[in-house]
């Protein structure tokens, strides 16, 4: 069985070697096996201890139309060209609706939706890769509440091998990325 672990380009060959490789991870983290608390804490110490990375992705938002197949064929033509899509927010929107997706390879997408005569636009957003654990993603928010930066939207999807991505789309993609670290 092949997995594929978060990161650029690792693949691990078996399950064995992939909780090795996460327990090894957790252990340079300093959570060796424990399941940590929230503490009240400075932020920083919350960032060192449950923020892995943050950093900017370009974000692609493509208008379709809503009806059955059109997001199937969306996905399928980037698929077919190579691209992997790496996040997906697809939410209903009456008869048309944006399709936001990020992507490995950002170029080739465009030009895949170019040709294909899709509109779409580019905007920037933030990654974070943060421990999963109850809060976390409240005292980020909190934090960029603190300092005036509105989230405009979010989203994520967990795992149960404590690490989770959120994407989150803010005014001022650069004073966040400093407040976040």
């Amino acid at each position: 069985m092949i997995m594929k672990l978060s990161g650029p380009g690792r693949v691990l060959g078996s399950v064995a070697e992939f909780w090795k490789s996460f327990k090894n991870r957790e252990a340079a983290i300093g959570i060796r096996g424990r399941v940590p608390l929230l503490a009240d804490s400075s932020f920083m110490l919350l960032m060192s201890d449950y923020i892995n990375a943050s950093y900017r992705a370009t974000q692609l938002v493509a208008s379709l139309t809503n009806k059955p197949g059109t997001l199937a064929q969306f996905c399928s033509m980037l698929g077919d060209a190579g691209v992997d899509i790496t996040a997906i927010l697809a939410p209903e929107a009456g008869n048309r609706g944006k399709v936001r997706v990020i992507v490995d390879d950002p170029n080739k997408a465009k030009i895949v939706l170019k040709k294909a005569k899709i509109r779409f636009s580019e905007e920037e957003v933030i990654i974070v890769e943060m421990y999963n654990r109850p809060g976390v993603f409240g005292k980020l928010a909190a934090k960029l509440a603190e300092s005036k930066i509105d989230i405009l939207f979010a989203y994520a999807s967990t795992s149960p091998y404590a690490w989770t991505k959120v994407v989150l789309a803010v005014p001022d993609v650069s004073k966040a990325l400093r407040l976040i670290g």
